[in-house]
């Protein structure tokens, strides 16, 4: 069988410092680019440590003093220490600080007392290097590897780089102990160097995945959130409506519908400023969260002062009961705003998909917007449920604030017929 071909460990070396320096970049790049995101402050100080040990073990030479050697190897095994801080900031976990620079010193210790016997101080280098590429796993595991391409590829970096650093750690400690000679122990580290190349691209690609992944969740996030009150806002409320709608239908379940307006909620504007109306609105998204007691529930935004609550599976009795408690703590909570106490009053229109009806999610929220205008129309501070016995076919057009408008400037359809029969308007 023919034998290995022999790299040049040097080569190897110079092409480890080059990808070190350029995941440097791509993570200083990331920092300035996302300050938000302090895992790349770590993740480009570990790169910056490995480049520098990098460097330093580059340029060793048989006549080096043996400190540049122990601070080339202290740098890289920090490096890699950083770089586990940096994927538990990420994952939004504490970071072990203290767990970290416990290992760098015992690290270090050894380092020194062995500096002299050049096998076990490689073997202490690689096996130090392994601790925080274990310590890893664990994290890319919990956080669920199998939704994430950039998760997968980084923690076969971690398991890529533990299997060449336990390969090389063991060769190096069995000669340098005498315990087996080692025929081949330059193929061995040359191998294994490039073993962790490997190693150390995946994990930089990897994370960098990760980082990407994550930040193209918080954009789609972000879409479907009201970046006031941090809750859903029309869009999501539009697609998460129709959804149900068709799951309701398909299981011949009842879902319901709450449309919700702040009572003269233009007034406080006016009289007291936006930044009052703000926190009015962020108090009653706070009030009503506080009542739903279920992840199924969904509250949005889908205007100025009108919020809307969607109810998969709960009928007329549970939606009323709902609609009557949150009138009531709505009523019952005042706001403090600037040293001013304010109450704050809503008016609701409840509205019943039930099972076997050809009514579409369009005609329920219509039927919600009636039944709001109910509310409205019997003095506020109260909620109606809608009853098609008392209303006429051409009292419930579909409501102005989910209607699409064609033309720019030109009021939505069924705002003129309100107006011609004397019905209120939106507000």
């Amino acid at each position: 069988m023919q034998a290995l071909p022999l790299l040049d460990f040097k080569t190897l070396e110079v092409v480890n410092l080059v990808v070190a320096i350029i995941a440097a970049v791509v993570w200083a790049t990331t920092g300035l680019a996302y300050r938000g995101l302090p895992a790349a402050r770590y993740l480009f100080g570990s790169s910056l440590a490995v480049s520098f040990g990098a460097a330093l073990k580059t340029g060793l030479s048989p006549d080096s003093a043996a400190w540049i050697s122990i601070l080339a190897l202290e740098s890289i095994v920090c490096g890699l220490w950083l770089l586990y801080c940096g994927v538990r900031s990420f994952f939004g976990r504490p970071i072990r600080a203290r767990q970290a620079a416990t290992a760098l010193l015992v690290t270090l210790a050894l380092l020194i007392v062995f500096h002299q016997r050049w096998l076990l101080r490689e073997a202490i280098f690689v096996f130090a290097q392994i601790l925080p590429l274990f310590l890893l796993l664990p994290l890319f595991v919990k956080h669920g590897s199998r939704n994430s391409f950039g998760i997968q590829l980084a923690a076969a970096g971690a398991v890529i780089g533990i299997f060449s650093y336990l390969t090389i750690g063991l060769a190096c400690a069995a000669k340098g102990l005498e315990l087996y000679a080692i025929p081949s122990l330059e193929h061995v580290q040359t191998y294994g160097l490039l073993l962790g190349m490997v190693s150390a691209s995946l994990l930089v690609f990897g994370i960098a995945l990760m980082i990407i992944e994550h930040l193209l969740h918080e954009a789609e996030n972000m879409a479907k959130r009201d970046e006031l009150t941090g809750i859903s806002n029309r869009r999501d409320f539009m697609f998460q409506i129709e959804r149900v709608h068709a799951l309701c239908a398909a299981a011949n379940m009842p879902y319901s519908v709450l449309l919700i307006d702040i009572d003269k909620f233009k007034n406080w504007n006016d009289s007291y400023g936006h930044a009052v109306g703000d926190e009015a609105l962020r108090h009653f998204t706070r009030t009503a969260l506080d009542q739903l007691h279920s992840d199924t529930r969904l509250l949005a935004r889908t205007g100025g002062d009108e919020f809307s609550l969607l109810l998969p599976g709960e009928g007329a009795e549970q939606a009323a009961e709902i609609a009557k408690t949150l009138v009531e703590q709505v009523r019952a909570r005042a706001v403090c705003v600037n040293g001013k106490v304010l109450h704050l009053t809503v008016s609701v229109g409840v509205a019943v998909y039930m099972p076997g009806s050809q009514a579409g999610y369009n005609d329920i929220l219509a039927h919600a917007d009636v039944a709001l205008y109910g509310s409205k129309n019997a003095g506020r501070d109260r909620y109606t449920v809608f009853d098609k016995r008392n209303v006429r076919d051409d009292d419930a057009p579909f409501p102005a604030r989910f209607r699409l408008v064609d033309k720019p400037g030109a009021p939505p359809a069924g705002v003129g017929e309100r107006r011609k029969q004397g019905l209120p308007q939106s507000g």
